[in-house]
């Protein structure tokens, strides 16, 4: 029986030293060429929800997959949005719309053991993106920045900058944190 995580359970049992780790495992399989992943595929449609809308509206459905021969592990993430367009000084900008009871949105990963096919769990993806795009950048700090750098600034701070700064501070130890934040209603 798989188990069920939604994102407050990945919360409390993910950490970014853990994440960290486990990206540098998986990306040096990608070097290799042993761990394998699809391109994304996106599939844009149109939605009865833009019949009510002030501006242009479509349905979403995204889905990614890979696998690790490490971690015996196959993933497959899918996410179902709506998403509207909107003026935003004199552009138009896309903002996926949390239409999903309780304000939310919907995203899914499924882990899958290699060994035998079975499904291991069932997971919301909202946690596990902020976490994956934080380790990633801690990754890309540990070995891109300076061997003599002291200081790790963020600008633009929404919802993933918060793993996205601590995944910069593990990269390097003793250095100074400095996030500028354009919008304090979008940081956690």
């Amino acid at each position: 029986m798989p188990l069920f995580l939604n994102n407050d359970d990945i919360d409390l049992l993910l950490t970014m030293k853990d994440t960290m780790e486990a990206l540098e495992i998986l990306y040096r399989e990608m070097g290799d060429g042993a761990a394998v992943t699809a391109p994304r595929s996106d599939v844009h449609s149109p939605t009865a929800a833009a019949q009510s809308a002030e501006g242009p509206m479509a349905h979403y459905l995204k889905s990614m997959s890979g696998a690790s021969p490490h971690f015996g592990t196959a993933a497959l993430r899918f996410s179902s949005d709506i998403v509207a367009w909107r003026d935003s000084g004199g552009g138009m900008r896309r903002e996926k719309l949390p239409m999903l009871p309780g304000n939310r949105w919907m995203g899914i990963v499924m882990l899958f053991s290699s060994a035998n096919g079975e499904l291991l769990a069932i997971m919301n993806d909202g946690v596990l993106q902020r976490f994956r795009v934080g380790g990633a950048n801690g990754v890309a700090t540990k070995y891109l920045a300076r061997e003599n750098a002291e200081n790790v600034g963020l600008i633009g701070s929404g919802w993933q900058a918060v793993d996205s700064g601590d995944g910069g501070m593990r990269s390097k130890a003793d250095q100074k944190n400095q996030s500028l934040q354009s919008d304090q209603s979008k940081s956690r």
